[in-house]
């Protein structure tokens, strides 16, 4: 599926994903507006599908929030931000993965990496829609090429509803190689605009692992069927055994 309200969203389970205000470095978020996010998760053997809802009381950039924002960003001046008030700011996600898909618990740092331990980067924003990044840190974004990355996003009464999608296997020189059967590490980040949030002073959620099941074999579906069919085959020839002997009684009768 490709967009949120999509009827294949309803085969897969929601989890609930809590986040948490961006605390360890400058600029700080102590009270984020996202504190949490639904995820939904679906793949096909060649694209995989992310749907993530959260909670955010206005689809920004929007110019009816900016005296809002001016006051947020004059607040947070003794905080290190350097964030303008001129121009309002969009909302936006990013999920996190490891550049390769780890064999034991290492991961990278989750603040979005380090140089020398750099993830990738799906993100989205309002104003600019879906991109597939570098992370070497925060401040630290370079985007990636050849990539496929796509989103559908849907705002309706304070809420967002963003649906990402991927070929499995990128073409971006650097981005995560996904696979069936194993657990992936991720991490989310989300901001709001209209409080003067960035990627850099937004929330941030621990890691989670996604994991995308392999198909089933094609024997759970065929034997079922086989059994159906001899079990009818067999019914079938008791029916007729009894026809004829019932048949053959009357003829001896009569």
């Amino acid at each position: 599926p490709t967009t949120p309200g999509d009827e294949a969203w309803s085969s897969a389970k929601s989890f609930y994903v809590p986040l948490v205000g961006q605390v360890i470095r400058p600029p700080r978020n102590f009270a984020p507006t996202v504190d949490g996010m639904w995820i939904r998760a679906l793949h096909d053997g060649s694209r995989v599908a992310l749907r993530l809802s959260w909670g955010d009381p206005s689809n920004s950039p929007n110019t009816t929030w900016t005296e809002w924002q001016t006051k947020v960003v004059a607040t947070l001046a003794a905080d290190g931000a350097t964030l303008s008030p001129d121009a309002p700011l969009p909302d936006g996600i990013a999920v996190q993965f490891p550049t390769e898909i780890p064999d034991g618990s290492e991961r990278p740092y989750f603040l979005m990496g380090e140089s020398n331990d750099p993830v990738t980067l799906w993100t989205w924003d309002s104003r600019s829609g879906a991109a597939e990044a570098s992370g070497r840190g925060m401040g630290q974004i370079d985007g990636l090429t050849g990539g496929d990355l796509a989103a559908e996003a849907t705002w309706n009464e304070g809420h967002w509803e963003v649906v990402l999608t991927r070929t499995i296997s990128s073409g971006a020189e650097g981005a995560i190689e996904l696979a069936e059967g194993v657990a992936i590490p991720a991490a989310m980040f989300a901001w709001d605009g209209s409080s003067a949030e960035s990627p850099d002073r937004g929330s941030v959620s621990s890691w989670i692992y996604l994991y995308l099941e392999e198909p089933s074999s094609s024997k759970v579906f065929i034997a079922p069927i086989i059994a159906v069919l001899l079990s009818g085959g067999l019914l079938l020839l008791l029916v007729r055994g009894a026809q004829q002997r019932f048949a053959a009684v009357e003829v001896q009768n009569s």
